[in-house]
């Protein structure tokens, strides 16, 4: 979800859309075979936003074709990548020290 936040602010120099973020959201829920309440999705928002302007301040995250890099047929992400695998990581690491951490999906 955040790599779609970088991606959204290299072509728009915007965040994403609440209406956006939600169907992210579901569509990241249900990829990953997780299940959160509304309290949950408001917390994974608020992680959202709060994670990933931490990654504009490297250069290739504020190009959108740096981005396209890191994802294969489909636009689904290469996990394959490095890079895709540190986000990854990142995200995990502040994800299991949100409040989400009991039963929230890494």
């Amino acid at each position: 979800m955040v790599i779609a936040q970088l991606v959204a602010h290299a072509r728009t120099s915007e965040r994403l859309r609440t209406d956006h973020k939600i169907d992210l959201m579901d569509n990241w829920l249900g990829g990953n075979g997780a299940h959160c309440d509304w309290l949950e999705r408001i917390e994974l928002g608020r992680l959202l936003e709060e994670l990933a302007p931490q990654f504009l301040t490297i250069p290739d995250f504020t190009d959108s074709a740096a981005l396209a890099k890191l994802f294969i047929k489909g636009w689904r992400l290469d996990y394959g990548s490095p890079i895709t695998r540190g986000i990854y990581e990142v995200c995990e690491g502040h994800l299991q020290k949100s409040e989400l951490s009991s039963g929230a999906p890494s």
